[in-house]
Formats: C-alpha cells, sequence, structure tokens
C-alpha cells in the first residue's frame, strides 16, 4: 500500500499543476513567523514549537485512530502536500529565456522566488548565476521530494514522518534567519538520502564519472547536501552541456532518480511478498 501512495502522490505531483502548498504558506507563514520572533524563544524552542510539536500530535492524533484507512488517506494528503509545487520546469524556462533577452533583473526575481535562489549570497550580474540557480533547484527538490520519500519508506508509511519533513522544510523557509539547529536537524536526516541519491544518478546518468565523485564524498559529513548533490549532478550529466540546457538536464535527472526509487521500492515490496 506505501507503493500505491508513492505512486499516486507522485503521479500528482508529475502530471497535475494542482499545488495545496498556494494555499497553506500563506496560513503557515504568519504562524512561524510569529514563532521566530519571539524574543523569550531560542532556536530549539522555536523548533519544537514549529516542527517537534505538530510531529508529536500528528503521533497523537493517529494512536487515536489507528484504523488503515484514516492512516492511508493522512499519508495521501501529506504526501501531495510534501511534493506540490515541486514542478520547477516552467519557472526555469521563464528563467531562462528572461535571461537571453537582457531582462536579468526580472530573471533574478524569478530564481530567487521559485527555484531556490539566496538573494543574500548572488546578485544579478553574478557570473556563476547558473550555477548557484542549479543548486538551488535541487536543493528545493531533494528536500521536499527523496527527504519526504526516505524517511516516510524508513518509518512504513506512518505519515508522522511527511509531518516532520514537512514542518522543517517550512520552519526553514520562513524564517528570517533559519537556527541553525533546524538546518543541522535537516542535514543530519538528509546525510544517507542524499548518498542514495548519488546512487541514483550514477544509475540514470554518467555511471563512471558519478560514482566515482560519490566515493570521494561518502564520508564528507560537513559539506552542504545540495553542493554534494550538485557535484553528482555535474558528473553524471557531463562536462561538455550548455549552462542553461545544464540546468534543464538536472531536472530531468531528478525526476527520472524519483522514478528509479518507486520502481526500487516496488521490486522490494515484490521480494518482501514473496519471502
Amino acid at each position: 500500500m506505501i507503493l500505491v501512495i508513492l505512486a499516486i502522490a507522485f503521479a500528482v505531483f508529475r502530471f497535475s499543476h494542482f499545488n495545496p502548498q498556494r494555499i497553506i504558506l500563506p496560513i503557515a507563514q504568519p504562524v512561524l513567523l510569529k514563532i521566530h520572533s519571539m524574543k523569550q524563544a531560542n532556536g530549539l524552542v522555536a523548533l519544537f514549537i514549529g516542527v517537534i510539536l505538530p510531529t508529536l500530535i500528528s503521533i497523537g492524533i493517529l494512536t487515536l485512530f489507528p484504523q488503515d484507512i484514516f492512516i492511508y488517506s493522512a499519508s495521501l494528503v501529506l504526501l501531495i502536500v510534501a511534493f506540490a509545487g515541486n514542478n520547477y520546469q516552467k519557472h526555469l524556462e521563464d528563467f531562462i529565456a528572461l535571461r537571453k533577452n537582457g531582462n536579468d533583473k526580472q530573471a533574478f526575481d524569478v530564481a530567487t522566488h521559485h527555484l531556490g535562489l539566496d538573494p543574500e549570497k548572488h546578485n544579478q550580474n553574478d557570473p556563476n548565476l547558473y550555477d548557484a540557480v542549479n543548486r538551488g533547484i535541487i536543493g528545493l527538490q531533494f528536500n521536499s521530494l527523496f527527504l519526504c520519500f526516505f524517511w516516510y519508506v524508513v518509518l512504513l508509511g506512518h505519515p508522522s514522518a511527511v509531518v516532520l519533513i514537512l514542518c522543517l522544510n517550512l520552519f526553514i523557509k520562513t524564517a528570517p534567519c533559519a537556527p541553525l539547529i533546524a538546518l543541522n536537524l535537516r542535514h543530519a536526516l538528509a546525510w544517507i538520502p542524499v548518498r542514495l541519491t548519488g546512487l541514483t544518478f550514477a544509475l540514470v546518468g554518467d555511471f563512471v564519472r558519478c560514482i566515482n565523485v560519490w566515493f570521494k564524498d561518502l564520508l564528507d559529513i560537513q559539506m552542504p547536501s545540495r553542493k554534494i548533490l550538485q557535484e553528482y549532478a555535474n558528473a553524471a550529466l557531463g562536462e561538455m552541456i550548455e549552462p542553461d540546457e545544464l540546468s534543464l538536464q538536472i531536472i530531468k535527472l531528478l525526476q527520472r532518480s524519483l522514478i528509479v526509487w518507486i520502481v526500487l521500492i516496488a521490486l522490494i515490496s515484490l521480494f518482501g511478498d514473496l519471502f
């Protein structure tokens, strides 16, 4: 049943423009900003209120209603919410078109609002802007897709896993300056999924090049997840690609990799049932 739920959520993400986060964000953002601005709250307290407490509440609710139909329905809704808004290809195509037409300011605005570019670290004249945009896209898609996917499966389809990752991503996204403890928590949760994602990049890309980079970074616990994933992606796709085309190829690489994850879960489920 876990596989069916993941497949439906992926299908909604891949083939639909439905984005429930447009409804949720305007409601959640003022609440999270209020938590971030609490003068008496340090990073740990804010993290508990904004992330841990909702996760504990979800566990309590699911304990009170342990019926399979309730758990499966909650899982599907939460995964659709977590996956929603991650179809970045249209925004990337707009960014590329604006850059080619010389509308650098508008392109920069698209990148900062939709493609994960940090406006405090980059400007519209940055010569490495495409590189930063690629890193932003990889980070956004990994945190909301692969990270949710991994912990949902590891915790055997318990919806609280999705609640944890979804709340953590929203908490960091809405923070004027995300508490270090929140960033460290997500980094720790991402360590294994990042390496698994790198392996799937190798399977759907240039295996030899990517696997060499994978072994090089295997035990690195300091490098940010999105930077490691960008190294994997660049190795999997090769170096002889124009910057704008590389950005589009990275999105396709991420989509192929997620399909590989679903196929692997299907195989594991099949052999698990046989044995």
